[in-house]
């Protein structure tokens, strides 16, 4: 306790690395003041607690300072030592656009997180989509960082999985990044790529497509893997179609593993009959991320 005293400044009341909870523009200490926090902001139970704790210190800090004229050093904190693992299956790997699921996971984390809990929070994205992807962390009870500090140090370990590991290619096979004290795990956290994809990945893009005229309209065939996957074809693929015509009847499916040409999910729809049909249909495709080389047939 004496060795944590040494850390508040007895001028601003704050201790430096667990800073203060304010409501109201006041910090937080008056039961009056907690009691319309958490009955009107709803205010968490750590923050509450958090506040507590820093006043106690601060009460304890000054009752020594007055009696003894000094406060102790502070005990030396030490820091966790950290590891970056990257492991996976040859089948099993996303994207490294999936990375933009990161900041979401974290902020998750950090709303379910609690300091000498233990356990895993697991959230899971692109559920049904080939890029379906897992995120965990794995924690024990000797965890005592705040939930602030915690979302910093997700943010920070799952972007090393990301970009640490498969640094040669843009897809990613997972890995875990680790938090130990005396070679023992406090945070773990973990990227997992959840569905079964072409192994080994394919050099050249997989990819079909044709368009066929009927009468009253143009009819498009496309198929294709690793790439435009994303959102039942929505997020790139549809927006670029669009760009021929008005697109009807569209549809877009998954398959439930890819088949012998690695090929992972169709499209099909309607658009107005037009003489460049074909290329304007080729070029949605290469531009939404399709094989560069891949030609429409069809008549």
């Amino acid at each position: 306790m004496l060795h944590e005293m040494m850390h508040i400044n007895l001028i601003t009341a704050d201790r430096p690395h667990v800073p203060d909870k304010y409501y109201q523009g006041e910090r937080a200490y008056t039961a009056p003041l907690i009691a319309d926090w958490v009955l009107k902001a709803k205010a968490r139970t750590e923050d509450v607690v958090q506040n507590a704790d820093s006043y106690t210190q601060f009460v304890n800090a000054v009752f020594f300072t007055s009696k003894f004229g000094f406060l102790p050093p502070p005990a030396k904190k030490e820091p966790l030592d950290e590891e970056l693992q990257c492991f996976g299956y040859d089948n099993e790997y996303v994207d490294k656009s999936q990375d933009k699921f990161i900041k979401d996971f974290c902020h998750k984390v950090a709303a379910e997180y609690k300091p000498f809990s233990s356990g895993r929070i697991e959230h899971e994205y692109d559920e049904g989509l080939p890029g379906q992807v897992r995120f965990k962390l794995h924690r024990t009870s000797d965890g005592t960082l705040p939930s602030d500090e915690v979302e910093r140090q997700c943010n920070s370990a799952m972007s090393k999985i990301f970009h640490g590991c498969d640094t040669s290619t843009n897809w990613k096979h997972g890995g875990a990044y680790a938090f130990t004290k005396d070679k023992k795990e406090i945070y773990t956290y973990l990227v997992e790529p959840a569905r079964s994809r072409p192994d080994p990945i394919p050099a050249k893009l997989p990819g079909t497509c044709d368009v066929w005229y009927k009468f009253w309209h143009a009819e498009f065939f496309i198929h294709g893997g690793l790439w435009a996957e994303g959102d039942y074809g929505q997020d790139k693929l549809l927006p670029n179609l669009r760009r021929c015509g008005v697109v009807t009847a569209w549809k877009f499916e998954y398959r439930e593993e890819s088949d012998k040409d690695n090929l992972e999910w169709y499209a099909y729809g309607h658009l107005p009959v037009g003489a460049q049909q074909w290329n304007c249909v080729r070029q949605a495709v290469v531009d939404s991320g399709g094989p560069p080389d891949i030609g429409c047939g069809g008549k």
